[in-house]
């Protein structure tokens, strides 16, 4: 039986995102090439991050929020 001061210590050397990316590397492994896939309508002179970034960003904050 854990105690709950042992399952607070665990959750901060808990690292979540680095567990995220492995669970995403392992059940969705061609997720960022797809998402490179994604036709960009913008113009290409506004263009600071591809539209990659821009998916998987949402993704995460949708994710936690």
């Amino acid at each position: 039986m854990v105690t709950r001061k042992e399952k607070r210590n665990r959750e901060k050397e808990a690292n979540y995102f680095f567990e995220f990316l492995k669970i995403q590397k392992h059940f969705f492994k061609d997720l960022m090439n797809n998402l490179k896939k994604v036709a960009d309508h913008r113009h290409q002179s506004y263009i600071t991050y591809g539209p990659e970034v821009l998916l998987f960003t949402m993704m995460l904050k949708n994710m936690t929020a």
